[in-house]
Formats: structure tokens, C-alpha cells, sequence
């Protein structure tokens, strides 16, 4: 893997150490469903994903996107795509947070994992660095 950007990027040093990979939450169950190994908590910034998706039409409400292709039923329009794709993938954040609800009451308590309307929820991958916990809490502080 380090190697390789040696052939295809010759102007970037190599990495002198493999990094960590993980995989985001989907919907898929083959070959293997997604199985999380840390859930955060997105509430205190969903508003700044709102303005990137909106920000972003091209990458999600353009009918070329590849969500515009997904989706079936899609409004005509670009606006119209624009709201409903947004909260489509808001909605995508919900039901993470009410499918892993008890990860989320693990990491933050009882009480206020309870309260999570939105998170996004990660799973390692065995290609790049191990994660320990230590580097785990690392890199998703609470």
C-alpha cells in the first residue's frame, strides 16, 4: 500500500506509516453486514452538514449525481431534488442513531445517548493500521 503512491503520485513523500481505515455505516448485509466498532454523536454539528449538502448540488442533487441516479421518484427540479436528497441522508443519520442506540448509550451514557438524534457510525477495516482503543479515543475524543 505505501508503495504505491510512490508510482502514481512521485512528487508525495511516501507514508512512513500506514494509516488507519474504516469503513462508514451502509445498508448493505452481503457479503458481511456492517458491524460498527465506535458511533459518534453529530447533533452539535448536523446544521454545518445541512450547508455542505446543500453546498454541494453536484455531488447530490444534480439528476447526473450519483444520487440523482439512485434515487427513484426524484422532483424535477433542483431544488427540489436538493431537499430531498438532504433529507434522505439526514434521515440516513437517524436511523443510525436509533439502529445502534445502545453503542451510542455506551459511549456517552444512558441518558444522553438517549437523546442522539443524529450519528454516523464506523467499522475498522484489517487493511490499514490496527486500532487500539487508545488510538481509537484519539481519534473520536468525546
Amino acid at each position: 500500500m505505501l508503495l504505491v503512491a510512490k508510482f502514481y503520485l512521485p512528487g508525495v513523500p511516501a507514508l512512513d506509516r500506514n494509516p488507519v481505515f474504516l469503513y462508514y455505516a451502509d445498508e448493505f448485509q452481503k457479503p458481511a453486514p456492517f458491524e460498527p466498532d465506535v458511533i459518534v454523536a453529530i447533533d452539535d454539528v448536523i446544521e454545518t452538514k445541512r450547508a455542505v449538502i446543500d453546498a454541494l448540488p453536484s455531488q447530490f442533487a444534480d439528476k447526473d449525481s450519483w444520487m440523482g441516479e439512485k434515487m427513484q421518484g426524484l422532483p424535477p427540479d433542483d431544488d427540489g431534488r436538493r431537499v430531498h436528497i438532504r433529507e434522505w441522508l439526514l434521515g440516513r443519520d437517524r436511523r443510525i442513531a436509533t439502529g445502534f442506540r445502545a453503542l451510542l448509550s455506551e459511549r456517552y451514557g444512558d441518558s444522553s445517548g438517549k437523546g442522539v438524534e443524529f450519528a454516523e457510525a464506523f467499522e475498522h477495516s484489517e487493511y490499514g493500521s490496527q486500532l487500539s482503543a487508545e488510538k481509537l479515543q484519539r481519534l473520536f475524543p468525546q
